[in-house]
């Protein structure tokens, strides 16, 4: 018992100098850094033609990034000297640790990341894993044809480091029916449908994947993609031209991509962080990642908490896919990313006896804190609605759920952008950021909505969000009940009301724009609401863009009254919820 003791205390001064050299390391990591920009000898994080445009006013990009990265390290050096008292304080109460969740498979997840912490809020409300084709026996203990089929039908997800090359070689939709969707740049008036998408499955080969939707590609101006009239995604830049008539920050750095199942989407959106050849690269992989590790894996996901796991390792999967192959860690580019699964609520009993048939709420999310948003109980297993949306996201895109009975827009990712006043700084991002290359996980969040058929899931980049924030049009924190004359002092001094009214403005003006009176079903169609979005970028940076075009050598005034909205890479992506895709 004696040697039991002595091993278990070399164990923990192991463990306790292995900590404190880690605190030790990053505090002269944060020393060198702080020196090397005050001798303005530090790496530039984004090279001179890769910058963003930036205001009068506005700190240059690298020395944004460089703030941040800072703070970042402040942060995370605080966090380890908490973790250092937590493990070896000898007076504290030991609590007992909750159980880890049992996900049924081996998940690779971010360091640091506790999968309870997120996950353990979700409710344990079942979900329909099986896809119900005729011809493909996809259940729960036999997924081998479902599973095989899927590996045949998604070669363009597969993880490509030369992603120019994968652009020029795949199309923005593969059918695995051989269905033919039309791609076309939203400049022509013919309309991207897929009329002749039938469910067929005729072949001897069981097909589980209907259809899948990529873009945008890199030698358009605008890409569009439309399934039917169930999921539109749409890609445009607002940004000026250069002198030479090429448009400044070419190629949109977007990437949207969705894998259709009979019953079932997976989704996701990545916006590359800057411009230029890394940031495309950089979201191109993630978004290739991503679904690549959901496809594989997706029949095991059988609750919504099971979900959040499996979301947490796609993040992951899609971190690793950026980095994949580079000789060189930082030489890969970083990307925002949000992403989820649209799937059907289970109506019947599951086999502990507990049936799916109501409950008080509608949705909620988890984020690094350990914070959960909805204000009820989360482990009700009872829901009085046909499906749900279960989502990740990292970075500042959003994500908006219309609600057909409610008739109204909710943000289901509300608070995912912590710095209120500065729409430069995502949040958080994939690809090498900190230290030896890992990504910036500071607003990570796990979030689900039930919603019900004919509902809609908005996902938007924030090239298309930040032109419904008041801040970016022109409307003072005073003219939204806010007692500041700036949002700089707002965000700093009321961080909790400028929030609540930048969201609640966002869900107004979509509300107005959609929802009022004088609009009609139509105005609700997944591609109507994808090209008023992205035309209402347009028009609300117009004149910022004629100044940029005019005056080359300038800054763009920091007057948003005069010069309104942000002038970046946008795409939408809009999913109508469906009790079959396969259908019309």
């Amino acid at each position: 018992m004696s040697k039991e003791l002595a091993a278990q205390e070399k164990s923990e001064k192991d463990t306790s100098r292995e900590l404190l050299g880690e605190i030790q390391y990053l505090e002269r990591l944060l020393q060198d850094l702080i020196i090397q920009r005050n001798n303005k000898t530090r790496r530039q994080v984004v090279s001179n033609e890769d910058r963003e445009l930036t205001r009068e006013g506005e700190r240059d990009t690298n020395d944004a990034e460089w703030m941040r990265e800072e703070e970042l390290l402040k942060t995370i050096i605080l966090n380890k000297k908490a973790e250092f008292r937590d493990k070896f304080d000898k007076g504290k109460v030991v609590q007992k640790q909750p159980a880890l969740l049992k996900t049924g498979a081996i998940l690779s997840i971010f360091p640091g990341i506790t999968e309870d912490v997120y996950c353990n809020p979700l409710p344990l409300v079942h979900i329909d894993i099986n896809c119900n084709n005729n011809s493909c026996n996809c259940t729960n203990s036999n997924n081998n044809n479902c599973e095989n089929s899927q590996k045949e039908n998604v070669n363009s997800l597969e993880i490509n480091n030369n992603s120019d090359n994968t652009e020029n070689n795949n199309p923005n939709v593969d059918n695995s029916n051989n269905n033919s969707l039309n791609n076309n740049n939203n400049n022509s008036n013919n309309n991207i449908n897929n009329e002749n998408n039938k469910n067929s499955f005729d072949n001897n080969e069981p097909t589980c994947i209907i259809s899948t939707i990529s873009g945008p590609k890199p030698d358009l101006p605008e890409d569009i993609v439309v399934y039917k009239n169930l999921i539109c995604a749409k890609s445009g830049s607002s940004y000026p031209k250069h002198f030479t008539g090429r448009r400044i920050g070419d190629p949109i750095c977007d990437r949207f991509k969705a894998i259709v199942y009979k019953e079932k989407l997976l989704v996701t959106l990545a916006d590359g962080c800057n411009w230029g050849r890394l940031p495309y690269e950089a979201a191109t992989k993630a978004t290739d990642g991503f679904l690549s590790f959901l496809v594989e894996n997706h029949h095991e996901i059988n609750t919504i908490r099971k979900a959040g796991s499996f979301l947490l390792a796609a993040m992951t999967a899609a971190h690793k896919a950026i980095i994949a192959g580079k000789q060189e860690v930082f030489e890969s580019g970083t990307t925002t990313l949000i992403g989820g699964i649209l799937a059907k609520v289970k109506p019947v009993e599951n086999t502990s006896g507990i049936s799916n048939a109501q409950v008080n709420h509608q949705g909620g999310s988890s984020n690094i804190n350990g914070h959960f948003s909805d204000p009820h109980q989360n482990n009700a297993t009872n829901v009085n609605h046909s499906s749900v949306f279960i989502g990740v996201t990292l970075g500042d895109c959003k994500a908006f759920h219309y609600s057909k009975k409610d008739h109204q827009f909710i943000d289901i990712t509300k608070g995912n952008r912590q710095n209120v006043s500065d729409a430069r700084d995502p949040g958080g991002r994939l690809g090498p950021y900190i230290r030896q290359g890992e990504p910036d996980l500071r607003n990570l969040s796990v979030f689900y909505r039930f919603c019900d058929e004919d509902d809609l899931i908005l996902l938007l980049s924030d090239g298309v969000h930040d032109n419904l924030d008041p801040q970016q049009l022109g409307i003072k924190p005073t003219d939204l009940g806010i007692d500041s004359e700036s949002w700089d002092k707002a965000g700093q001094e009321f961080p909790i009301e400028s929030e609540k009214a930048k969201n609640d403005y966002r869900q107004k003006w979509l509300n107005d724009h959609f929802c009022s009176s004088s609009n009609t079903t139509e105005d609700l169609i997944p591609q109507n609401i994808s090209d008023s979005l992205l035309r209402h970028c347009l028009v609300t940076t117009q004149s910022s863009r004629d100044f940029m075009e005019t005056n080359t050598s300038k800054k763009l005034p920091s007057d948003y009254t005069l010069y309104p909205g942000k002038m970046d890479h946008n795409t939408c992506l809009v999913l109508k919820v469906s009790n079959q895709y396969d259908q019309e």
